[in-house]
């Protein structure tokens, strides 16, 4: 069911997003457009259009003051989102950078200053699917940086309604402002404001592509966090694995949607096979099945790579994925290996469902191949840093015909006299 390639003949290849040129990318632009012309009136037009028939101007803003979590969930439920609450926290804790300064034999002070952002916007996906745990991913860490006003975006269902567990999550997670809408029109509101929802200054969170094509095209007027293209597993995994951990892994990951990626990269042809029989047996019984068909046949591979795991974890590497399992002997010891991955599991027993819901670290990962170069959300993404320079009249004169003679070299006069005046 999962195609399979040596190792010598794997490409990957990351996910392109949709060019300026594309019909998609334009549509998304009209979207955007005419909501940072028209505001609340495109906001509900396209609500209408996409989500709610019957959407109206007195539905976009939910007051989460006058609703009780205990009276929204089951208290089993609540108690774990509370639970996975603290976990998120006490790990976001650990993250929150701290401003700094050092002083010079001059006097001279330099250093940097951290501030929290202001105003965040967080954009939860909803509509037929609940993800509570992506207010929590999301909403937490942004408390614990200190970030005043959290403000979430999620669209509501035909009926109108959100999901009383997302609602119930963000008064958990100190939300301040929740609104009832969705898709790019949702992202342009964040960015440029309406007369209802004040604007951002950066907006973080997973969403379809549509929503994230919003994101990219809003970028500058406001931050983000990153664009995100489908989910994806990388697993490594040699013949020590337990092929019914490794099959889950790949079908946990494949059931998000038809374009996730689940790779196993493995030298072992028995857990090959081994790991195809269980999927092509279980694929069949499971709710979500065309999209498991779908992804794991055309979005999905097996690589199998000869040798010692040096080889597997070059691979890895090179794929770059959001979620690393390594399933092999020695795993800590493999996974320190691992420079390339969102976030890494490590060990046969801590499957990413326990990132995606429980653990501490924020489930919004880089995803094709920008773990490379980005990192996981957390605290420290909702922060600024500030050079601090403060230097003394010794220091100033004592430095300033060194700093005019670069001035002087650069052909800036202004500059070489502004450090003139001060000698």
């Amino acid at each position: 069911m999962i195609p399979v390639t040596k190792a010598e003949s794997f490409q990957v290849e990351p996910f392109q997003f949709p060019g300026e040129n594309s019909r998609l990318y334009k549509q998304v632009a009209e979207i955007t457009e005419s909501v940072r012309r028209e505001g609340d009136a495109a906001l509900i037009r396209w609500t209408q259009k996409f989500d709610c028939p019957d959407f109206s101007y007195g539905d976009i803003s939910v007051d989460l003051g006058n609703l009780s979590p205990e009276k929204l969930v089951k208290p089993s439920v609540l108690q774990a989102l509370e639970q996975a609450a603290g976990n998120i926290a006490a790990f976001s804790e650990k993250q929150v950078p701290k401003s700094w300064q050092i002083k010079g034999p001059d006097g001279e002070i330099l250093g940097e200053k951290v501030t929290p952002l202001r105003r965040v916007g967080i954009y939860v996906p909803g509509g037929k699917a609940a993800y509570p745990s992506t207010v929590l991913m999301t909403a937490v860490p942004a408390r614990t940086a200190g970030v005043e006003e959290i403000v979430l975006v999620t669209p509501p269902a035909r009926d109108k309604s959100v999901h009383p567990e997302v609602l119930a999550a963000a008064r958990l997670a100190g939300v301040t402002e929740f609104y009832r809408v969705g898709g790019p029109q949702a992202v342009a509101a964040l960015a440029f404001g309406t007369a209802t929802i004040q604007p951002v200054d950066k907006i973080v969170g997973p969403g379809n592509i549509f929503v994230q094509l919003a994101k990219k095209q809003v970028f500058g007027r406001v931050g983000i966090d990153n664009l995100a293209g489908p989910s994806e597993v990388v697993i490594l995994a040699d013949e020590s694995a337990n092929p019914e951990f490794v099959a889950w892994e790949i079908l946990a990951q494949a059931e998000h949607d038809e374009l996730a990626r689940s790779f196993l990269v493995t030298n072992s042809s028995r857990l090959i096979e081994q790991v195809q029989q269980i999927v092509r047996k279980e694929v069949p019984k499971l709710t979500r099945r065309a999209i498991l068909e779908a992804s794991l046949s055309s979005a999905s591979q097996i690589v199998q790579f000869e040798g010692d795991l040096t080889n597997g974890i070059d691979l890895v590497n090179k794929i770059a994925a959001e979620h690393v399992s390594v399933q092999t002997k020695n795993a800590a010891q493999v996974a320190r290996k691992i420079t390339n991955g969102g976030a890494i599991f490590v060990g046969s027993y801590s499957p990413v469902a326990a990132g995606d819901y429980w653990a501490g670290p924020s489930h919004v990962l880089p995803t094709g191949r920008t773990a490379r170069f980005s990192s996981p959300l957390g605290a420290y993404e909702f922060f600024k840093r500030s050079s601090w320079i403060q230097y003394t009249q010794e220091k100033i004169r004592k430095d300033g015909e060194a700093i005019r003679k670069l001035a002087r070299a650069e052909g800036l006069t202004a500059h070489e006299k502004s450090i003139r005046v001060r000698q």
